[in-house]
């Protein structure tokens, strides 16, 4: 007898997997691009290009199947996540570095909470 259904337990496991590759991977690309002029103009507010960018990789990630077409998803996902870095760049030029780690910070702890007791809870 399982107290905890190992089919939520994976489902929680790959959201987890995700959230934790997004939140990297913005921090990643956040160090990467903090220094290029050309994607500080980019992600400057008003910035058509870089709203256009996101929202087709968001809807495009979203029709993708994950079986049929993995890479492509999983592509579609960090260019997703490479726009949203991108908007987050100017952010950093007018607020100081600490206030975006209080706030990655405050994310991963709020989603690690909730995640650690759904992954915890017994089935029913």
């Amino acid at each position: 007898m399982h107290l905890f259904n190992p089919v939520v337990q994976q489902r929680i496991r790959n959201t987890f997997s995700y959230f934790t590759y997004a939140c990297a991977g913005t921090g990643a690309f956040v160090f990467m691009l903090r220094n290029n002029m050309r994607i500080l103009n980019l992600g400057m507010p008003g910035s058509i290009a870089l709203f256009i960018g996101s929202i087709a990789c968001l809807m495009g990630t979203q029709m993708i199947d994950y079986h049929n077409n993995w890479a492509l998803k999983n592509m579609l996902y960090t260019g997703f996540i490479c726009s949203i870095s991108a908007s987050l760049v100017p952010l950093i030029h007018i607020y100081s570095m600490p206030v975006i780690y209080d706030a990655l910070l405050a994310t991963g702890v709020t989603v690690g909470a909730l995640g650690a007791v759904a992954y915890n809870a017994p089935s029913e």
